[in-house]
C-alpha cells in the first residue's frame, strides 16, 4: 500500500440519547492516523445536537448540528454527542464517518 493507493473505511452511528445536556462517547479510533469525513445528521429539531470532536494533538472542535453538518479533520481520536439543551426530549439523529489511511 502507499499514498497512490490508501484504504478507505466507513461506519455508521445511530444517536439516540437523553435530550439532558450530557456528553456521551460514541466513537474512539485506536488505530493508524488518517484523514477524516464526519457527517452528522439530527433526526429532532427539538433537541439541538452538539458534536465534539477531538483530534490526536488534543484540539476538540465543537459544532450544533440543526440539521445536517460536514467536518473534515485529521488524526481524530474521539466523537462525543451532547444537546445544547436541557429537556425531556431525545436526541436521535446519525453520524457517517469516512475514513482514509495509508502509508507515506
Amino acid at each position: 500500500m502507499n499514498c497512490s493507493d490508501p484504504n478507505n473505511r466507513s461506519l455508521i452511528l445511530t444517536i439516540n440519547q437523553p435530550c439532558d445536556g450530557e456528553a456521551r462517547l460514541y466513537f474512539e479510533d485506536l488505530t493508524e492516523p488518517g484523514f477524516y469525513r464526519i457527517l452528522a445528521a439530527n433526526g429532532n429539531s427539538a433537541c439541538p445536537m452538539v458534536l465534539i470532536i477531538e483530534a490526536a494533538n488534543g484540539a476538540t472542535i465543537e459544532r450544533t448540528v440543526p440539521y445536517r453538518q460536514a467536518i473534515y479533520i485529521e488524526n481524530l481520536k474521539r466523537i462525543y454527542v451532547g444537546s445544547a439543551e436541557n429537556s425531556d426530549g431525545i436526541c436521535a439523529g446519525t453520524i457517517n464517518i469516512d475514513k482514509t489511511f495509508g502509508f507515506c
